[in-house]
């Protein structure tokens, strides 16, 4: 219902619900003193206060624990190169001491590795087929090898980070 003094203004039930709540609490008001009223008046507003204070500080200690779980990107992206470099060292050492018995037990080993990845996670690993293929056609310069590498490490990357494994 309204009239000409006090129109009707549609708003959302949360705000009505909200405007509802004040109110009441104000009708605890009705027939107080001006020093009550006051009174009451600053004590909501401490209380508002110190729960500002409280969500602030919580926020704060969120976005810490954040930060230190997650490191920043480039962080992780230097520990990922060092962790592969680590591991085609390793890889390369096993087979110089003659732990890879021959060239094709080890192509057979990555390509049943490009399988298991393929199979378990549903990925392109388009990339990684054409990486063994450069590997075996053999004659590499340094820099081709690096490009290799670095197709390689991007893949990785890319599937750590659930990214499209497609795009390169």
């Amino acid at each position: 219902m309204s009239t000409e003094k006090y129109p009707t203004i549609r708003v959302r039930r949360e705000v009505k619900e909200a405007l509802d709540s004040i109110t009441k609490e104000f009708r605890v008001l009705e027939g107080k003193s001006y020093s009550e009223i006051i009174l009451w008046l600053v004590q909501k507003v401490r209380e508002l206060y110190l729960e500002n204070a409280r969500l602030k500080e919580e926020l704060l200690l969120k976005e810490r624990l954040l930060k230190e779980q997650n490191p920043s990107m480039a962080d992780f992206e230097r520990r990922f190169w060092y962790v592969f470099k680590l591991l085609l060292s390793y890889a390369q050492l096993r087979s110089a001491l003659g732990y890879a018995p021959s060239p094709e037990y080890a192509e057979r080993y990555f390509v049943e590795r490009i399988r298991e990845v393929q199979k378990r996670f549903k990925v392109d690993t388009a990339v990684l087929e054409e990486v063994l293929q450069k590997l075996k056609a053999g004659n590499l310069n340094g820099r081709q090898l690096a490009e290799v590498n670095d197709l390689i490490k991007s893949w990785c990357l890319r599937f750590l980070l659930g990214l499209d494994t497609s795009q390169q």
